[in-house]
């Protein structure tokens, strides 16, 4: 599932200058390892979980997972993007997508 980006994400990965204007959800990528290990890194944070499907930290280091992105790039998206790109992912987790 593709979807455009208000702002183009730009980084960096071993010197090479990416810039994506949308991402491209695979959740066919994610593994429930994937899962777990999000949430084990949100606790790491200090997050309190109470479901897991309905955490922004969770749901983004899923959608970092399913278009292979660095999951620090959330600081560089427009919120709008964030929420809609979580609200996917949290679709996913729920067994919906």
């Amino acid at each position: 599932m593709k979807i455009k980006l208000k702002k183009p994400l730009k980084y960096k990965i071993e010197g090479k200058d990416i810039i994506k204007t949308e991402l491209d959800l695979d959740f066919d990528k994610v593994t429930v390892g994937d899962i777990c290990e999000a949430e084990e890194n949100a606790k790491a944070m200090g997050t309190i979980i109470q479901n897991v499907e309905f955490t922004l930290a969770i749901q983004w280091d899923i959608v970092a997972k399913a278009c292979g992105i660095p999951t620090y790039l959330k600081d560089d998206l427009e919120v709008s993007d964030f929420l809609k790109v979580c609200r996917v992912a949290k679709s996913f987790l729920l067994g919906m997508e």
